[in-house]
């Protein structure tokens, strides 16, 4: 206290006092008023993305660049050259034989696409899926980093903080590195959270990922990996192929890898 009482203040006068303190009352309005503005706008803009990717899988964003290249090939003859490639490499022993993967039904179709597309299942349309690993991780940063669940934003991007990291010489490596244009996939989170990708957009064999993720490894001959990835982020993709399979237990959901590789993706030709 003696300390306090020896202190120097400037001292106004009681009308100014009061001045200074509805100055500052004001200020603290306007600046929570822009903080709520902020946080409106940021709705507006989540709400503004969700219908461009909602208009872009349904094809309505293309729709006049279609009538401007009519000649274009179409999905159908893309996937005819998907399968032959898969089952060249399958013979040469690059990539497995996918097993489990249902043909698509009319009455699993969500909804119309152009005549130019096709709806297919994503495991017809990648190379290969694995899980992350399962390995301790330590804080030696001269390791390969490993990506987590945190690892991969609501939007669709991957952040590189807060890394963990395994050694080169683990056994889950090398299968277990990522490659650039690679998709991660989170499978177990909160259940807002289950669905989360993002591509892969760093050099080869410099990461990998951790057991709560999937690599997934599209065909990139024939398919863009980021308009693969902003398929499954869509609301869209969420509604009609993912929340109805997620399995929720105590704090925690997840959805397999086998359910991942038999969602329906509207497939339009590359170009």
């Amino acid at each position: 206290p003696t300390q306090i009482f020896d202190l120097d203040i400037y001292l106004p006068s009681k009308d100014e006092q009061k001045k200074i303190l509805e100055e500052i009352l004001e200020i603290e309005s306007k600046y929570t008023n822009i903080l709520v503005e902020i946080e409106n706008q940021k709705n507006w803009i989540f709400q503004l993305r969700q219908s461009v990717h909602d208009k872009a899988i349904r094809g309505y964003l293309t729709e006049g660049w279609r009538k401007a290249n009519l000649r274009i090939e179409p999905a159908h003859d893309l996937f005819g050259r998907i399968l032959s490639e898969k089952e060249i490499l399958i013979k040469e022993e690059k990539i497995k034989h996918e097993k489990n993967i249902r043909p698509v039904s009319i009455d699993e179709i969500p909804f119309e696409v152009p005549d130019t597309w096709k709806w297919t299942r994503l495991g017809n349309v990648i190379e290969d899926m694995m899980y992350g690993t399962s390995q301790k991780t330590d804080d030696n940063k001269n390791n390969v980093p490993v990506l987590r669940m945190g690892n991969i934003t609501s939007d669709g991007k991957l952040t590189f903080d807060n890394l963990k990291y395994i050694s080169p010489d683990h056994s889950d490596l090398p299968k277990l590195f990522l490659k650039k244009d690679d998709i991660v996939f989170n499978r177990t989170n909160s259940y807002e959270l289950v669905g989360k990708s993002a591509v892969f957009e760093k050099s080869d064999y410099k990461y990998t990922l951790a057991s709560y993720l999937i690599k997934v490894t599209p065909l990139k001959k024939y398919i863009n990996s980021f308009y693969l990835n902003n398929y499954i982020i869509s609301p869209t993709c969420r509604k009609t192929q993912i929340e109805h399979q997620i399995i929720s237990q105590t704090n925690q959901a997840n959805f397999s890898g086998h359910k991942l590789k038999n969602i329906l993706v509207p497939l339009p030709p590359k170009d």
